[in-house]
C-alpha cells in the first residue's frame, strides 16, 4: 500500500512538471518516468532528482523559447531572447512556444545581433503565426560583422525608417554579415531598401 501511494504521488509530480518543462527536459522526465515505473522503491528520490537537474538545464540550453508577444524585455519575450543569445556561449536558436500566435509590436529597435543566430517561427502545420511589427517606427534585425542570421516562418510588417546609411535596412541590415530568410512574408513596407546588404554581405 505504501509503495502504491509513493508511485501515485510521484507520477502526479511528473504529470504536473512535464507540462511545465519542454524540449530536452520534458524528454528527460518522460524517459525517467518510464524507467522508474519498473522500480517503485526509487520513484520518490528519482523524481525529485530529475526535477532538480531540470531546473539547471536552461543554463546550458542552446535554445531560447519565446513565450509572450509583449515587447517589454521581460523574460520570455523575443527581445529578451536576442539579449540572452548575445550574452550566452550556448544559445544560438530562438523558437516560439507551441500555440503562441499574434503580433509582437516593437517598442524600440531590436538589439543588434552580435552572434550567429537562428530565429524560427511557428510551423504552418501548427496553425499558429507570429508577426513582428515595427509600428512604422522601429527597425528589426541588424546583423554584425562576421555573423549569420537564419530567419524563417515569420511575417515582418510596418518597418521603421531604418538604422543609418540613409535609412536603409530597417528589416534586415547586414554589415559584413550574412542572412538566410525562408518562408518570410513582408507587408506594409515603406522602405525601398528594407532588406539591405552592406560591405560585401550576403
Amino acid at each position: 500500500m505504501q509503495l502504491t501511494a509513493v508511485q501515485n504521488s510521484t507520477f502526479e509530480v511528473f504529470k504536473k512538471d512535464e507540462n511545465r518543462f519542454s524540449g530536452k527536459c520534458g524528454g528527460i522526465l518522460f524517459v525517467l518516468k518510464l524507467i522508474l515505473g519498473l522500480f517503485p522503491v526509487l520513484q520518490r528520490r528519482g523524481a525529485f532528482l530529475a526535477l532538480f537537474a531540470c531546473s539547471f538545464l536552461p543554463l546550458y540550453s542552446d535554445e531560447f523559447v519565446v513565450t509572450t508577444l509583449a515587447d517589454d524585455g521581460a523574460s520570455g519575450s523575443l527581445r529578451s531572447g536576442i539579449i540572452a543569445a548575445k550574452g550566452s556561449s550556448t544559445i544560438d536558436t530562438i523558437t516560439f512556444e507551441q500555440g503562441l500566435s499574434g503580433t509582437i509590436t516593437l517598442t524600440s529597435n531590436l538589439p543588434q545581433i552580435s552572434d550567429s543566430l537562428t530565429i524560427t517561427g511557428p510551423s504552418v502545420a501548427s496553425g499558429a503565426a507570429v508577426t513582428i511589427s515595427g509600428d512604422d517606427l522601429h527597425s528589426m534585425f541588424w546583423v554584425m560583422s562576421g555573423k549569420t542570421l537564419n530567419l524563417s516562418a515569420l511575417t515582418l510588417t510596418k518597418n521603421g525608417p531604418g538604422w543609418e546609411h540613409d535609412g536603409k535596412g530597417s528589416i534586415i541590415f547586414l554589415d559584413f554579415a550574412n542572412a538566410v530568410a525562408t518562408s518570410i512574408t513582408v507587408t506594409e513596407n515603406e522602405n525601398e531598401f528594407a532588406l539591405y546588404s552592406w560591405n560585401d554581405s550576403t
